[in-house]
């Protein structure tokens, strides 16, 4: 590059802003003391005073689904990301190859600075800030820590740059001589800030983890507020869960200290001269919790209603941003990816995002957003200007069944408390629910249970004092060694949740697999097998993660249980330990296996046997499989007997939504005197079973075809006794609707006598993890 562009170039990016985006966490729409609260907050108010309220500034209802929209520039319910936090071990984070705010603002010559709280994924390493655009990252990685020695559980979780860091001394509270945390976050941010080659314009990402619980805060801040009369929203008699006088104190206090750790940073950009050519944006994760005020708005956070989802939102920008300004313009979180790219001369075009530069709106014009999706676990609107539509429902496809109908319409221009829903406006309603339905046809499922499940075992299995040392890492170093005439390629370290693709490439361009390894047990290495040498070969590695799959369980009496009633803490590869058993002893492993087709099986089966009509037995499995698209295969064989003609042995497939929702079968394959039906269950009616053919008391194999989508457009097909050779034939069923599962159920219903024999259960991504139970020979039917 000619020296010429190199000083074109330079003197652009020190003509560009520098940008310091604030976050706030679980502060209340009206806690500044600008608009009337006793809760001191003077840069807070200087920052309004001498810039712009954004009072249509909008996020999701949670802290996790916000951090994800703001850094993808995205809805979150793109990645199955909008249902919940994810907690210390959850496995889902920004996926592979998704552009960041930080990475396109890089492309712009800023230097990118993370400092606060992360909480948007720490499974992988590619998780991780400083593997997702940022130049440097001082975070806690999880939701929320101790103030004062930065811990969860015990665990030390703050990272700078990717190495651990502690606090100076292991003790909790102020009397431990740690640095408060809000204050630490501050002290980071004014070291970058006076350390700053302006060569480089800065992008600083300041996520607070305040006023966040734990309630905490310094002596200094809480005698501020300990003789201040206290409203009875917190302290009357009709104050609602959660709120009450004391944490309400400590809540004012956190803030207190917010404020003035951001006066700091204010202060710095001061001293080295930034200020002016600094745009500063202070917005709220979510809606005030229990202890804020988000008054005159309507319930807080993890709702849809506007207190949930409608936060304080400031901008800054000397010269550029009107001083004292109001803005009602809609703005929505993701919308800050393609307004600092415009600021920072770049656009957007075909990077696929869903937000939308707000920068008019910033200068006093209008913003070109007139409507915003709020989907999350169980609560969801569809907001445009002058309305809201607001419903609840953890069931999503039972929603769109039942055409939103427990959704009320609310007037925010005449009702921005949402007291009284709006009667009539047929035409507007039917609009807004077609608005909304057009992005829940869009949603992959965060596969809510997967995670929380697998999330709780995997914390179980961890005594680390790190939670950093729970990520894998999918990015292993490769070291390849010649051996005569073949190269030996080693790859390190490897993890149990991980799939390793060695691939090789002789002229750049294209690329060989060279063989697959699904690791199923953390080790120091893993040597592929002997790959031809050829001097011109490069290597790398692709990873996945399997998270169990594929699942093979050939129910064994020596290895996988103990003969007699199953236990709950049980575990095999793939599956969650057991849950759900009922029946006692007649849920059992029997040494007889199940043969199919003169194919024989070693170890035992499955028994479900009834004798007693109070306690039909069953056993209930989770899966370690958070899919939320794609292929997945299952298999089993399967014999049932019933000795009257009501009785039926069920294959259920069952999904529970969200934290309360109840738990729903999606679709049931049954065994009747007459047959096999498959019935396409609960959540989507009418019923349809469906006869698929007899079986006559004979071993059965079964293949299961789920083609998962977004919601409502999952295909499942059913193969009775399939052939073993290449590819499937016509399936006995074809169902199109909802199929997603994250638990497999046996069931007996019957008379005393009947049973239901189960055996080599198989699940994977692949045709061939499942297929190979069949017998070699098999007619063509």
């Amino acid at each position: 590059m000619a020296l010429g562009m190199i000083i074109s170039a330079n003197a652009r990016e020190h003509e560009l802003p520098n940008i310091i985006f604030i976050l706030a966490d679980d502060m209340g729409y009206s806690d500044m003391s600008w608009q009337g609260s006793p809760i001191q907050t003077p840069n807070l108010d200087k920052l309004a005073q001498e810039g712009m309220f954004l009072s249509r500034n909008y996020v999701q209802p949670q802290c996790t689904p916000t951090r994800i929209a703001f850094l993808t520039g995205n809805y979150p319910y793109r990645y199955g990301l909008h249902e919940h936090v994810l907690g210390t071990s959850s496995m889902k984070g920004i996926p592979s190859g998704e552009k960041t705010i930080a990475e396109k603002m890089k492309e712009g010559g800023y230097f990118t600075s993370i400092i606060g709280k992360w909480h948007a994924g720490v499974f992988l390493d590619s998780y991780l800030p400083h593997n997702l655009g940022f130049d440097h990252s001082f975070v806690c990685i999880h939701g929320h820590i101790d103030y004062w020695n930065y811990t969860v559980g015990d665990r030390a979780t703050v990272i700078r740059n990717g190495d651990k860091f502690y606090a100076a001394f292991p003790e909790s509270g102020e009397e431990s001589g740690n640095t408060y945390a809000t204050d630490l976050w501050k002290d980071e941010a004014v070291d970058i800030i006076l350390n700053h080659n302006k060569v480089k314009p800065l992008f600083m990402y300041l996520p607070f983890n305040a006023p966040h619980a734990p309630f905490q805060a310094p002596s200094e801040e809480l005698d501020k507020y300990s003789d201040i009369g206290i409203d009875a929203y917190w302290s009357g008699p009709d104050a609602a869960l959660g709120r009450d006088e004391m944490t309400r104190r400590i809540y004012m206090a956190m803030v207190d200290a917010m404020d003035d750790a951001i006066g700091g940073v204010l202060e710095a950009l001061v001293q080295n001269n930034m200020l002016d050519n600094t745009l500063v944006v202070f917005c709220s994760d979510n809606g005030g919790i229990p202890q804020a005020d988000n008054r005159p708005l309507r319930s807080y956070k993890g709702d849809a209603f506007e207190g949930g989802v409608r936060v304080p939102g400031i901008a800054f920008w000397p010269g550029k941003i009107q001083p004292g300004s109001t803005s009602e313009e809609m703005v929505y979180v993701a919308d800050w990816y393609a307004t600092f790219a415009e600021i920072a001369g770049m656009d957007t075009d075909g990077e696929d995002k869903d937000g939308i530069s707000a920068l008019d709106a910033l200068t006093g014009g209008k913003a070109i957003r007139d409507h915003l999706p709020i989907i999350s676990a169980g609560r969801h609107a569809y907001i445009t200007p002058g309305y809201s539509l607001v419903g609840s429902g953890e069931n999503y496809q039972k929603i769109l069944n039942q055409d939103f109908s427990d959704f009320r319409l609310y007037d925010l221009k005449n009702d921005i408390s949402q007291e009284e829903p709006v009667v009539g406006l047929d035409g507007l309603r039917r609009d807004m629910k077609d608005g909304l339905k057009a992005h829940f046809y869009r949603t992959q499922r965060g596969f809510f249970n997967w995670d929380a499940m697998y999330a709780r075992y995997r914390a179980e299995q961890n005594d680390s004092d790190h939670d950093l040392d729970m990520v894998r890492d999918d990015d292993p170093g490769i070291k390849v060694t010649r051996s005569g005439s073949e190269s030996t390629v080693s790859i390190s370290p490897v993890y149990d949740e991980m799939a390793y693709t060695l691939q090789r490439t002789l002229d750049g361009d294209r690329w060989t697999d060279m063989g697959t390894f699904v690791c199923r047990e953390d080790a120091d290495e893993y040597l592929f097998p002997g790959v031809e040498y050829n001097r011109k070969a490069e290597y790398r590695v692709l990873t996945d993660y399997h998270f169990g799959l594929p699942i093979h369980d050939p129910f064994s009496l020596e290895s996988t249980y103990e003969p007699g009633p199953l236990k709950n803490d049980t575990h095999i590869d793939g599956f969650l330990p057991i849950s759900n058993v009922t029946g006692g002893e007649k849920v059992r492993i029997i040494e007889e296996s199940l043969e199919y087709g003169n194919h024989g099986h070693e170890g035992g089966a499955l028994m479900l046997l009834f004798d007693n009509l109070n306690a039909p037995p069953s056993l209930t499995r989770y899966f370690i499989a958070p899919l939320t698209t794609g292929r997945v295969y299952a298999s089993m064989l399967l014999e049932f007997e019933g000795m009257e003609e009501e009785c039926t042995g069920e294959v259920n497939w069952l999904v529970q939504n969200g934290w309360n929702g109840e738990t729903e079968k999606q679709a049931s394959l049954q065994f009747h005197q007459d047959g096999i039906y498959i019935d396409k269950a609960d959540p989507l009616p009418p019923h349809t079973r469906t006869w698929l053919s007899e079986h006559g008391r004979n071993v059965v194999f079964v293949l299961f075809e789920f083609d998962l989508g977004p919601i409502g457009q999952d295909v499942l097909k059913v193969h009775i006794n399939p052939s073993g050779k290449p590819g499937l034939a016509e399936p006995q069923a074809t169902l199109e609707g909802e199929f997603t599962f994250d638990r497999l159920q046996f069931k007996l219903t019957a008379r005393p006598g009947s049973t239901l024999m189960v055996d080599e259960i198989r699940i994977g991504r692949n045709l061939s993890d499942v297929m190979d139970i069949t017998p070699a020979k098999q007619d063509e039917n």
